[in-house]
């Protein structure tokens, strides 16, 4: 009897330590569970946060590269995170986005950057010039603290402690800076010094005395059309037929290199057509992904500008290069518009 009194005592206790065994097991399961969701919930609410707050940095560059003014932005999100800006050849070893190549880049990343940059898991993106900070690559922590930028010597500068105008509405800055003089102006520069294109030949825009012509006709159906800068139209006509009118090829004809449909001739008819056939490019890959390459050629545009670009010759694989060189002529448009010099 003694036996099975301590026997039902060893299995009570026994029954009792499962029993602890598995509530501690439950309450560890439901630790891990919880944390694993508030991690998601916490992640993506930082990634998002991370989004944001890139686009910001990104609208204040491309303020500063298309009209050659100083503008600023507030970092503030997310908390614990770095603003970095990767310079080609000059961070060592570093482990960036897929998306970002080895080109210049700008990201904001999770992990601390000193030492050894590293950024696989960041939000980043490509940018025309070095972002420079002293002088050199950064990694900045995050905190509320207002920066602003403005380009030196075909470098984007980033400076602290200073609270300069943040670029709200990009189309009206444009606006102001585009006017028909000034689009004028780069056109009847552009037909004395050579617009340069690294995959084609140098070219002019050899608009004689009908430049402001022209600029007026790209300006009004830019202006209709949601066009973001007509400089971009310029570029395309410099790349197209060099400004001349009656240009054409087998299958290009006039100022924008269009189809060969009645009245190509007519600068009026060709530009308010070629801008058209653009904003229709525009419309159908803009929301397509940066690897957009339906006939496997092996273009990839982060920009939604640039693929319309290349939409706009199409996306066959001829004349691969023919968005890389309107967009590099397009620079050199942009800084004369600025009052920056360009190649003779």
């Amino acid at each position: 009897m003694i036996f099975k009194k301590n026997g039902v005592k060893g299995l009570t206790l026994l029954e009792a330590v499962l029993d602890i065994i598995i509530a501690v097991l439950i309450i560890i399961i439901l630790f891990y569970v919880f944390s694993a969701v508030f991690g998601i919930f916490f992640g993506d609410k930082q990634k998002a946060q991370a989004t944001g707050q890139l686009d910001d940095i990104m609208r204040t560059l491309q303020a500063v590269k298309l009209t050659g003014d100083k503008f600023g932005f507030l970092l503030q999100n997310p908390t614990g995170w770095r603003f970095v800006s990767f310079v080609n050849g000059a961070n060592d070893n570093a482990k960036i986005s897929l998306s970002c190549g080895s080109g210049n880049c700008v990201c904001i990343c999770p992990k601390p950057t000193f030492g050894k940059a590293n950024c696989p898991e960041g939000q980043c993106k490509v940018i025309d010039y070095p972002l420079v900070f002293n002088d050199a690559p950064f990694a900045i922590p995050i905190e509320i603290k207002d920066y602003c930028i403005q380009l030196k010597n075909n470098k984007f500068v980033l400076t602290e402690g200073e609270k300069c105008d943040s670029p709200t509405n990009l189309n009206s800055l444009l606006a102001e800076k585009r006017s028909l003089d000034k689009i004028s102006g780069v056109m009847e520069s552009a037909s004395t010094h050579n617009i340069n294109a690294k995959f084609s030949d140098t070219k002019r825009c050899e608009c004689g005395t009908e430049c402001k012509n022209y600029a007026n006709l790209i300006l009004q159906n830019s202006e209709s059309n949601e066009i973001p800068d007509a400089l971009l139209v310029v570029a395309i006509m410099i790349q197209e037929s060099s400004c001349k009118a009656d240009f054409k090829t087998a299958s290009s004809f006039g100022l924008l290199g269009i189809g060969n449909i009645v009245g190509w001739e007519n600068p009026e008819t060709n530009i308010a057509e070629g801008i058209k056939k653009l904003k229709s490019s525009y419309d159908l890959v803009q929301d397509k992904p940066a690897n957009y390459d339906p006939y496997k050629c092996g273009y990839k545009y982060e920009d939604a500008w640039q693929r319309a670009v290349r939409g706009y010759k199409g996306y066959e694989c001829s004349d691969l290069n023919y968005a890389d060189d309107v967009f590099e002529r397009y620079s050199q448009l942009v800084q004369v518009a600025n009052k920056q010099t360009v190649g003779q």
